[in-house]
């Protein structure tokens, strides 16, 4: 049964290659027109949005595979030479090299075919199957394209029956090559072919599959994201009329089965195919039952298995190269008119407005080429025909690909410890990066042109989170934005005050001293010293409820001229900095700032005080703590455990929670380490005989170690805690009533 192709305008044959779809950058080879993924970027093309020349073949040929290898050449093989008509094959394959912009021939060996299908195997080989031989007859042959020997050889032919030319073939989620439809017979006497072959790169063998249900030559193919393939269109048959396929069938490779794609709205073949960012399907142009170009597009989506028309081709073009963009856009290129005429026109289609738009043009019109897209944003056209004669030239359209920012969207800088990060940006062209916002002090942005870009330094503090907003542009769509966070934080051991009963403030590490204050120890005693979030500074608290801030901490107010029922005992800050509590020795609570009071216990000052205070993690609780080892939580804090009815050797001192405030430690004057919830216990002075009480306790900033600080000054580090030193006081007068790790 002879089906009736397209004829130029002296009514000879012309030969049409199979069409597949060619992907986004980053997918597998998709058969002939297919794309591998590589870190190349076009040398044949400078400008954007332009065509320029990627040099001229060393044979004309049109109907011929193009294969993007692992090293970024591109392999050329078979084809039609001279005048189309003739059935002239291309005897050689040639590389195209995108650094040198030139093509040089393989070594001999190479299959005498045209409209086959190629494909990149996993192993980087190149497997060249089917098509039609000298003579036009259909082949089974297979060859296998070795790169790094440059070496032709033959593998297993496909199987019985299935000796195809205009097939179509796709690279599955599993490495293996799925081959459809196709011709059989010759080309004066094609008949569509509904068989399927599956090829196996790691056994070299060919399998035959379930097939499909309606018979297809020249269909359009695409790998959908779920892993199954839909195949579209082609020619066909009924009964034994000629006719164009207005069916759709979807492939599943793990049952083996096919089943129905839905009904197009145009019936096509020779259309173009591309898979969109969506995850529908483009289907572009192609031609009618008459053999006559049509310039109608349309969607499949998945989900619904459906079909719809989307915005029409200015100009109706069959046998187009056709291809999805780095940028989300689809281009046609060149094929055949309506009028039988070979175009140089393209034309942009835009997903998000479901319409297309002139290109630029082509330098030379051709049609029936071979396509690749390689990653940088360059797509190839090569060869073709015009007229009805091989085209030996190759053309580049540089789209480019938009700039993207491949570093985290974090980062961490500790205080007094050098930082680098790198930004990484992809894109072609290259991005320039840029920064704005304030970074933390001590850090430093230093971008450029090259598409990545440093921020470094030494955070000085505060601790906390800053936000800047990076930005990449390289002229491809809009500019690439990324929202970078930076988490200023104090190492494990950044140093650490001790506070004197007196207000001697002695400072270690990278702690600094603001000033000491000399106040009574017997009448204003100091009671407690706590850190200042977001600041390096601290606050000093007395008995007497005054709240002295050093440093840059700042003030929200004080009980100090308040009539205190008992003194005060405890402090702690909130989370944010934005206030604390200041807490007498019978449990009541005097907020400020943001703070908030939660609920309150009402204590015997002489035998169960309040003795320590501390925050829940986001400031909307809080732990009040007695000598006797009561724990009481209020607001959101989590209760942990308590040591309130163990019979306790010394009384409870300090109090604080874990880093992640999923637990809690307790500290005795004898040098106990109590660890509640997630809180770890790294060691202890409860067996020894102190010769000061312990006065004071606070966890490394990763709650990984820990200080406990006795009352002269002596200092004992457990855990990642380090010592930069302590005062040397008098035993007989131990003064030290606390200590923090400021920010």
């Amino acid at each position: 049964m002879r089906i009736t192709k397209n004829r130029d305008d002296s009514g000879r044959n012309i030969r049409r290659r199979p069409l597949c779809s060619l992907a986004m950058v980053g997918s597998a080879v998709l058969g002939a027109g297919g794309l591998f993924a590589v870190a190349l970027e076009g040398a044949g093309a400078a400008t954007l949005n332009a065509w320029s020349s990627a040099g001229t073949l060393g044979t004309a040929r049109a109907g011929a595979t193009a294969t993007v290898l692992a090293n970024g050449e591109v392999l050329v093989a078979g084809g039609t030479t001279g005048t189309v008509a003739s059935d002239v094959l291309a005897t050689t394959a040639e590389l195209y090299s995108p650094t040198s912009n030139a093509w040089t021939t393989t070594a001999s060996g190479a299959p005498t075919v045209s409209d086959a299908v190629a494909s990149l195997l996993s192993n980087g080989n190149v497997l060249v199957a089917g098509g039609a031989a000298t003579g036009g007859t259909a082949t089974n042959a297979a060859e296998i394209y070795d790169p790094t020997t440059n070496v032709w050889s033959t593998t297993a032919v496909l199987p019985s029956g299935d000796a195809v030319f205009g097939a179509s073939a796709l690279t599955l989620q599993n490495g293996s090559i799925l081959v459809v439809g196709g011709d059989t017979g010759s080309l004066s006497a094609p008949v569509p072919s509904a068989l399927v072959s599956l090829y196996n790169p790691t056994t070299g063998a060919w399998t035959a599959m379930n097939t499909m249900a309606t018979a297809r030559a020249f269909p359009s193919a695409t790998l959908l994201g779920n892993g199954t393939v839909l195949v579209a269109g082609g020619q066909s048959v009924v009964g034994s009329t000629a006719t164009v396929a207005l069916t759709a069938e979807v492939y599943s490779p793990t049952q083996n089965t096919w089943s129905a794609g839905g009904t197009l709205v145009t019936a096509r073949a020779h259309a173009g195919s591309v898979l969109l960012a969506s995850g529908q399907v483009l289907l572009v142009g192609g031609q009618n039952a008459a053999g006559t170009a049509i310039p109608n597009a349309e969607l499949y989506t998945p989900s619904t298995n459906s079909w719809s028309a989307t915005g029409s081709l200015a100009t109706a073009r069959t046998d187009a190269v056709v291809a999805a963009l780095p940028t989300g856009q689809v281009i046609a290129a060149g094929g055949t008119g309506a009028t039988s005429n070979t175009l140089l026109t393209a034309e942009l289609y835009s997903p998000a407005a479901g319409t297309w738009a002139l290109a630029a043009s082509l330098a030379n019109a051709r049609a029936d080429a071979a396509s690749v897209l390689l990653p940088g944003g360059t797509l190839l056209a090569i060869g073709g025909e015009a007229g009805g004669t091989a085209v030996p030239s190759a053309e580049a359209y540089f789209a480019g690909a938009p700039a993207a920012f491949t570093n985290a969207s974090s980062l961490t800088a500790v205080t007094g410890t050098a930082t680098t990060f790198s930004i990484q940006t992809t894109g072609t062209p290259t991005p320039t990066i840029a920064e704005n916002g304030t970074l933390p002090a001590g850090l430093t942005f230093v971008g450029g042109t090259t598409g990545t870009a440093t921020i470094s330094g030494t955070a000085t503090g505060p601790i906390g989170s800053f936000s800047v907003t990076l930005s990449a542009t390289n002229g491809v769509e809009t500019a690439a934005s990324q929202t970078l966070t930076i988490t200023v934080a104090q190492p494990a051991s950044p140093g650490y005050l001790l506070a004197s009963k007196s207000g001697t403030i002695y400072a270690y590490g990278h702690a600094v001293k603001a000033s000491s204050l000399n106040l009574n120890p017997t009448s204003r005693p100091v009671v407690a010293v706590g850190r200042s979030p977001g600041t390096p500074g601290y606050y000093v608290v007395t008995s007497l409820g005054n709240v002295y801030n050093e440093g840059g901490a700042p003030f929200y107010g004080s009980p100090a001229h308040k009539r205190l029922v008992t003194p005060i005992s405890a402090f702690a800050s909130t989370p944010d900095g934005k206030g604390y509590w200041v807490v007498e020795r019978n449990g009541t609570i005097f907020p400020y700032g943001d703070a908030v009071a939660y609920g309150a216990v009402s204590l015997n000052a002489k035998t169960r005080p309040i003795v320590a205070m501390a925050s829940s993690p986001d400031g909307k609780g809080y732990y009040l703590v007695t000598s006797l080892g009561n724990v009481y939580n209020e607001g959101d804090a989590v209760f942990y455990g308590s040591e309130a009815k163990a019979h306790l050797p010394h009384p409870v001192v300090s109090f604080a929670t874990s880093s992640d405030g999923k637990g809690y430690f307790l500290v005795s004057s004898g040098g106990n380490v109590w660890n509640l919830g997630d809180a770890h216990f790294y060691g202890s002075k409860a067996a020894l005989k102190l010769a000061s009480p312990i006065a004071g306790f606070v966890p490394t900033t990763d709650s990984k170690g820990y200080y406990l600080a006795a009352a002269n000054g002596q200092l004992f580090t457990y855990g990642d805690a380090t010592s930069f030193g302590s005062p040397t006081l008098s035993v007989k007068s131990p003064t030290i009533s606390g200590i923090t790790i400021p920010d």
